[in-house]
């Protein structure tokens, strides 16, 4: 029913159409609720730094400038 009004130019979301098939028409459809989005959590192991290296970067995924390395 969204892709027939957007074709009609008619633009709108498919959750506003299913509620209105729903009041109006007495067409139910039950909308899916969104999935929750992602939370990161605590990590269960941390582990010391044994080897003393220097785990430090600038920006975000920077990787090494010189791949022969």
């Amino acid at each position: 029913m969204a892709v027939y009004l957007a074709r009609s130019g008619c633009h709108y979301s498919a959750a506003t159409v299913q509620k209105y098939m729903n009041t109006e028409k007495r067409l139910y459809f039950l909308v899916r609720p969104k999935r929750p989005g992602y939370r990161r959590g605590k990590p269960h192991k941390v582990f010391e730094n044994k080897l003393g290296q220097e785990f430090r970067a600038e920006q975000a995924n920077q990787g090494r400038s010189d791949p022969s390395q």
